[in-house]
């Protein structure tokens, strides 16, 4: 399950919003680096970089954060002071595109002895290089699986700290094809966290009549929130997909997990699921037809055998 789910939480986390300013193709894979590393390291990496034939790219780095509980994030504004700035060099630092083929970029983060154990997070920019455009007004198209989100994480799990918070809501009376839940996590935890977990659903008649729910891993920043839900938000693919539930009464709750193995449990509710419309015309409509058609042939049988008068 986690092999699968793992694709789809990144396609759901790593949203990178950014205003257009050069339409020219560009593409910087893959998606996101999650980097571990220690104070005093020098840390190595490589990414594919590709661009319309003939354009010139120069490779800048710029730090982000979570925008809202939806998923994405934040490219915040060049700030001369963010220290990794320094720490960050490109190999090569411009780049021409000769061909629709591929380059591979490499990059080193050396990261000083003097820093304390903590997350950053930065994003890889490629800005376009022209006569026509100063480099540090033009900024490349940065969409999803273009720009390269990475967190560069310097912890030793021994000093984490915090914990995570988690609510689990939802209407108390729903239609069995239009459930709606929505599951809130807190990172409260001094570091990132990726998120795993389910939604039990226990009937109220049967307590061995159990449906178990995952939610697809979602990463989530320090001191951040998600909002995970059934439905389809803002063009954001549902993390919790339900499925074969039966009308009934239910309790509900949802126990997550972070990278500290600490399990955190949402407090219990009751829903009641019933039929849709839907659900219950179909079976109507049937028996409705069948009755309609024996009565018909109850009527012709009777008219077949009433006698003829001469």
């Amino acid at each position: 399950m986690k092999k699968v789910l793992a694709p789809l939480f990144s396609l759901i986390f790593f949203f990178a919003i950014y205003n257009v300013v050069n339409a020219a193709t560009v593409a910087i894979e893959p998606s996101h680096f999650e980097i571990k590393g220690k104070p005093g390291n020098g840390i190595n990496g490589t990414f594919k970089f590709s661009a319309d034939t003939g354009s010139t790219y120069q490779f800048s780095i710029r730090q982000f954060e979570a925008d809202g509980t939806q998923g994405l994030i934040k490219l915040l504004p060049e700030t001369p002071n963010y220290p990794v700035t320094k720490w960050v060099q490109f190999f090569p630092p411009i780049t021409k595109a000769t061909s629709a083929e591929d380059q591979t970029i490499g990059f080193r983060i050396n990261v000083p002895e003097t820093i304390e154990e903590q997350d950053f997070y930065f994003a890889i920019l490629a800005s376009p290089i022209s006569p026509e455009a100063d480099p540090k007004k033009s900024s490349a198209t940065i969409q999803p699986s273009v720009a390269s989100n990475i967190i560069l994480s310097l912890f030793d799990k021994k000093k984490i700290e915090g914990d995570i918070k988690i609510s689990l809501t939802g209407e108390k009376i729903q239609q069995i094809d239009n459930l709606n839940l929505s599951l809130t996590v807190q990172n409260n935890l001094n570091k990132f966290q990726t998120i795993e977990g389910s939604i039990v659903l226990t009937s109220i008649v049967d307590n061995k009549n159990q449906k178990i729910i995952p939610i697809i891993p979602q990463n989530i920043l320090a001191g951040a929130v998600r909002q995970m839900t059934t439905t389809l938000e803002k063009n954001i693919p549902p993390a919790i997909y339900i499925s074969d539930i039966n009308p009934g009464i239910y309790k509900v709750s949802s126990t997550v997990s972070g990278d500290n193995g600490i399990k955190y449990t949402s407090q219990e509710f009751t829903i009641y699921i019933v039929p849709s419309l839907g659900y219950v015309a179909y079976p109507l409509i049937t028996t409705l037809l069948l009755l309609t058609a024996v009565i018909l042939s109850i009527k012709v049988f009777k008219k077949s055998k009433k006698p003829i008068d001469n």
